[in-house]
């Protein structure tokens, strides 16, 4: 079927180049057929000569190579189709495949804080009713908030931080003036783009790890900052140092995995214990790789 479309093709830009050389011949005062004058007795004669071979043979030539072009466009332009699609299908499973691991990640790390929450509920329920109650109420504006999010690979620098305040007025309940924090967040770093709950299990680790029964007062500070393009995230408390032998538990595991999925070769990671303990990412670009 292709071969026959080519072949009309083929014929109609011949004859329209044909038909379009005859008029330019005609009105150009080209002769287009050979005419002969006189004729002599040894054969010989005298002509105009004409232009009709020329002009078939050009068309001919004109024709097979404009429709070779156009057959040859159409080639290309399908591979290239091809190949975008395919490339799109392949960002299209790409896709799913990190969010299917993400979500994945998340769902170990939520029901991690869960238990922590209501292990903390239930130590205050013997000893004070009133803040039992206001912590689960926290707890369940916690919940809601992130379950509004949870098909969400991506948040915004705003939207992490007040979900950090809320679990930090979650623990300033069990443990009251004893945990004092702040938040340092520029306005123009609010709508930078980071992995959901990437910086909640770093403060949910100073709390468990900081908090000791012999500590007077744990203080968290949260910053993060724009230089050069490079968003710095820094979470730094002043507890209990960590030990030696420390070994990360699956709340900042799951920090480096989000990093890793959402971030290859695109963010580090330092961790300061000489004066007070500072957790900080560096990430070199606002969204993550294709």
């Amino acid at each position: 079927m292709k071969v026959y479309y080519a072949v009309i093709d083929f014929i109609v830009c011949s004859l329209t180049l044909f038909l379009s050389a005859c008029i330019v011949a005609e009105m150009d005062d080209i002769p287009i057929k050979q005419v002969v004058h006189q004729r002599f007795p040894d054969g010989s004669y005298t002509f105009s000569p004409g232009y009709l071979d020329e002009m078939i043979v050009l068309s001919i030539i004109l024709s097979l190579l404009i429709v070779n072009y156009k057959y040859l466009y159409i080639y290309l332009l399908k591979k290239w189709e091809e190949r975008q699609n395919r490339k799109y299908r392949n960002l299209q499973y790409q896709k799913r495949n990190i969010e299917t691991q993400f979500e994945a990640l998340q769902a170990k790390v939520n029901p991690h804080f869960l238990y922590n929450s209501l292990n903390s509920i239930a130590g205050l329920a013997t000893v004070d009713g009133e803040k039992t109650r206001r912590m689960a109420l926290a707890l369940s504006c916690f919940f809601r908030y992130s379950m509004n999010r949870e098909q969400q690979v991506m948040t915004s620098l705003k939207e992490e931080v007040e979900m950090i305040q809320t679990y930090l007025e979650i623990e300033k309940i069990r443990f009251g003036e004893l945990l004092n924090y702040t938040i340092v967040l520029p306005v123009e770093a609010e709508h930078y783009k980071i992995p959901r709950m990437l910086l909640q299990p770093i403060v949910e680790n100073c709390v468990k790890h900081g908090m000791k029964s012999d500590m007077t007062t744990l203080t968290i500070n949260i910053s993060c900052s724009i230089s050069d393009g490079i968003l710095l995230l820094s979470v730094k408390d002043d507890g209990k140092p960590f030990p030696e032998n420390f070994i990360p538990g699956y709340g900042i595991q799951s920090v480096y995995e989000k990093l890793e999925l959402l971030y290859p070769q695109h963010y580090k990671i330092e961790l300061d214990t000489n004066i007070e303990k500072d957790f900080r990412i560096y990430l070199y670009s606002s969204s993550p790789t294709d």
